[in-house]
Formats: C-alpha cells, sequence, structure tokens
C-alpha cells in the first residue's frame, strides 16, 4: 500500500496507476475534546457488551462480516484471538438488539487519542441509532481510560452520523494498492 495526501498525492498517482495500483480517497475524522456521558439515542432491546472469549470474538467477527459483507473479516484458524483480546488500551463490542447480534464496533487507545474502528451494523438493523451507540461506547471507554480525543475512518455510510455526533474532517489520504 502506498499513500499520501496533499500535493504529494497528486503528483504519485500517475505512476501509482501506471503501476496498476487500485486508488483509493479516504478522510479521517476527529472528536476533541470527548464530551463527557454521551450515549447516543435509546434503542429498546438493545444491549452492548465487551468481548471477552475466543467464542464471543467469533460473534463478533461473523457480525461484522455481516455488517461490512463480502469476505469474512478474518480467519480465526489464522488469528491468536487471544492475544488480541489481551492488547492494552483495546476493546471489542457487540451490539444485541433483543438478544441478536446485530452490529460491532472496537476501540484502541494510543497517546491521548482513540481510535475508533469496525464500527457495523447489519443491513437489516440499520437507521435506528445502533451506530451511534456503538461508537459513544467505544469513545466513552477510551475517555474513561484519560483519551481526549477520539478519530476514525468513517465510510460513505458513517460520515454523516459522525457529523451528526460531532466528528470533523481533519485530514485527507489517498491510497494505492500496487498489483504485484
Amino acid at each position: 500500500m502506498l499513500s499520501a495526501c496533499g500535493e504529494t498525492a497528486a503528483w504519485l498517482e500517475p505512476a501509482a496507476r501506471a503501476a496498476q495500483g487500485l486508488g483509493m480517497r479516504r478522510s479521517f475524522m476527529l472528536l476533541a475534546p470527548i464530551p463527557d456521558g454521551h450515549e447516543g439515542p435509546a434503542v429498546p432491546g438493545l444491549a452492548i457488551g465487551s468481548v471477552a472469549t475466543a467464542a464471543e470474538f467469533a460473534v463478533y467477527n461473523d457480525t461484522m462480516t455481516a455488517g461490512f459483507g463480502g469476505e469474512r473479516w478474518a480467519h480465526l484458524d489464522a488469528l491468536d484471538v487471544e492475544a488480541l483480546l489481551a492488547v492494552p488500551g483495546s476493546e471489542h463490542f457487540v451490539a444485541r438488539l433483543d438478544g441478536r447480534p446485530v452490529g460491532t464496533a472496537m476501540r484502541l487507545s494510543a497517546r491521548g487519542v482513540t481510535i475508533v474502528a469496525n464500527v457495523s451494523v447489519i443491513p437489516e438493523a440499520r437507521r435506528r441509532g445502533i451506530g451511534e451507540r456503538l461508537t459513544w461506547r467505544a469513545v466513552q471507554a477510551g475517555r474513561a481510560e484519560g483519551d481526549d480525543a477520539a478519530y476514525l475512518q468513517p465510510s460513505d455510510l458513517g460520515a454523516p452520523m459522525y457529523a451528526h455526533m460531532g466528528f470533523r474532517w481533519v485530514r485527507a489520504w489517498q491510497g494505492w494498492l500496487i498489483a504485484p
């Protein structure tokens, strides 16, 4: 993966495309400072729990795959799930609606910033506030560890929700996956 921003991205693009690079444009959003106590809208029947075991991580993986679509996110036979779950400052979440897994999120605290990732909601449960609740859960968990800001890379689907939550655009970049 080759990535750059600003004038450098414009300069590199022709060469990356000539090397048969598949281009993508992405931006990042920042919430700073993290407001105290925000949880998002109430969603009747919704419970969000932390993933603590390999079996729960399998549910997380399957739910995230259903939310994002496409190929399975992680191949659990090739992943040391216990080591992943033990990473300091990290946490994975599964949202259940009336007991059924419907969404995921994760967070990683690094240098006072919560990095939010893997926010997904299965298609049939979208537009109910579940993604927002998951995001706030991850952000507030980071705040509880002393983080002052939260940072994420939104999908096109999620960007309006994050803007509504108070995240603002901070940096754009362009990347290319170069064919071997």
